[in-house]
């Protein structure tokens, strides 16, 4: 019986190692899920920024363009009355 006590002492140990080595990785699992979430979150920050950067800057240029057609559209017309008299 000896001998058998001491496979069932050497299963446990084995079995104890085995949970603590699965419990340890689960946790740098979890911990790498958080880290790559995070990352996420950053990268989806950074896009957004860039997004409503891209539309504010096409904006101005929009409002650039609208202001530069309507003056010289203004001009042209002014040009055109003074030519004529």
């Amino acid at each position: 019986m000896p001998p058998q006590d001491a496979q069932e002492q050497d299963i446990r140990e084995l079995l104890t190692d085995f949970q603590a080595e699965t419990r340890k990785s689960l946790a740098d699992l979890q911990s790498e899920l958080t880290r790559s979430r995070q990352e996420l979150q950053d990268e989806v920050k950074r896009w957004d920024t860039r997004f409503f950067e891209f539309s504010r800057d096409s904006l101005n240029r929009a409002n650039t363009l609208i202001a530069s057609a309507t003056i010289s559209v203004i001009a042209g017309v002014i040009l055109l009355l003074l030519r004529q008299n």
